[in-house]
């Protein structure tokens, strides 16, 4: 082969140094690639009818059920979790498929219709003409880690029952739970634990408030 004129020299070096940045490039992008791992994506299970009832013949109203909404730190499909009083932090290879508050609208409507306690129960956004609207607030929900190792899973919600801009009813349900492994998976069916044991109280508590409200027969 024989030697390049010393004029083509430069030339040839900068082409030889810009291909090895390029393959450069390639390599760690896949690499990246590679290690870059999609995250994984739990949603709620729940034993759907909870307590299925004949619907009374007597109901006569229309429910509501409007979007849940979450205070600051948990209206995210980010999986929280503490290790310190006052500091949340998030699985980063771990989520929801969606914000909690939009997994669990469709939960309480069911839970609501399986009371038999309204002649209709309805998701907002509709045109429908109700009668009463429920309101849903995400207080907690979150994996508390001790100093031994162990967790467990808090979640609280705020309903409140409202007719005509008035609330006739509201409380506050919480469960803790033990997590069987203090890791993503546990805390997800202990989430998943507490909404089965949740839920059937929610309906209870929205025929009992529908009882006492002037809206029943």
């Amino acid at each position: 082969m024989r030697p390049l004129p010393k004029q083509g020299r430069p030339f040839f070096l900068a082409q030889s140094l810009f291909l090895g940045i390029m393959l450069l490039q390639a390599s760690c992008i896949s690499l990246g690639q590679q290690d870059r791992i999609a995250p994984a994506t739990y949603i709620f299970e729940v034993a759907l009818p909870l307590e299925s009832r004949v619907p009374d013949p007597a109901a006569t109203a229309v429910l509501l059920v409007s979007m849940p909404r979450a205070v600051a730190g948990y209206d995210t499909a980010r999986m929280a979790y503490m290790r310190q009083s006052g500091k949340i932090e998030y699985y980063r290879d771990h989520r929801w498929a969606d914000r909690p508050g939009s997994m669990l609208h469709p939960l309480l409507v069911k839970a609501l219709e399986e009371s038999g306690a309204y002649r209709a129960v309805v998701m907002a956004p509709t045109a429908a003409t109700t009668d009463l609207r429920l309101e849903t607030e995400v207080l907690r929900l979150r994996q508390v880690f001790a100093g031994d190792g162990s967790s467990q899973l808090q979640l609280a919600l705020r309903l409140q029952l409202i007719v005509a801009d008035r609330v006739v009813a509201t409380k506050i349900f919480a469960k803790s739970l033990a997590t069987e492994s203090a890791d993503p998976q546990g805390g997800v069916a202990a989430t998943n634990k507490a909404l089965n044991q949740l839920l059937p109280e929610i309906a209870r508590f929205g025929a009992a408030s529908l009882h006492d409200s002037s809206l029943h027969p």
